[in-house]
């Protein structure tokens, strides 16, 4: 069962939608913390 939830995870954190959205949230933090 907590298998499933991890490669359902998985799959989606590597779908380039969350790709692209965690990216541009990184590089909004990273920004943040330097300025």
């Amino acid at each position: 069962m907590i298998l499933d939830a991890a490669r359902a995870a998985a799959s989606r954190l590597f779908s380039p939608e969350f790709r692209s959205v965690f990216l541009k949230t990184l590089g909004l933090t990273l920004l943040a913390l330097v300025a």
